[in-house]
């Protein structure tokens, strides 16, 4: 269709705006046709202009998510790794605790294993006590 339009391979703005802006390039084409060519320039440095200024918005656009996607990322790295600090202090002060109490532990132990010594010896004496009664039945 194009080719078959006369001249048009003189109009040079019409040229450019084919490579650029297939889309519109119909109606610009005879919009400066009827013209005679006084607008055709503007016509196309406008509309290219405007599609470049959208082009900018949708790229700022586009930065702006992914600086924002970055930040969250950011953020949530940083707050699993508190997290697991945190986590990681609590272990220690449990292992510290329970340390601590084995240590108190054993010397409970210790006084433990005094009192069960007593017991032994009352064991012995509750033996002594038998070994005389069998005696005593012995002699009966």
């Amino acid at each position: 269709m194009i080719k078959t339009l006369p001249n048009y391979h003189r109009y040079e703005p019409f040229k450019k705006l084919s490579l650029e802006c297939s889309r519109c390039f119909f109606m610009t084409f005879w919009i400066s046709l009827d013209a005679n060519c006084k607008n055709s320039d503007n016509d196309f440095d406008v509309h290219v202009n405007e599609k470049k200024k959208k082009k900018k918005k949708k790229k700022k656009k586009k930065k702006k998510k992914k600086k924002k996607k970055k930040k969250k990322k950011k953020k949530k790295k940083e707050e699993e790794e508190e997290e697991e600090e945190e986590e990681e202090e609590e272990e220690e002060e449990e292992k510290e605790e329970e340390e601590e109490e084995e240590k108190e532990g054993d010397n409970d132990d210790d006084d433990d294993d005094d009192d069960d010594d007593d017991d032994d010896d009352d064991d012995d004496d509750d033996d002594d006590d038998d070994e005389e009664e069998e005696e005593e039945e012995e002699e009966q």
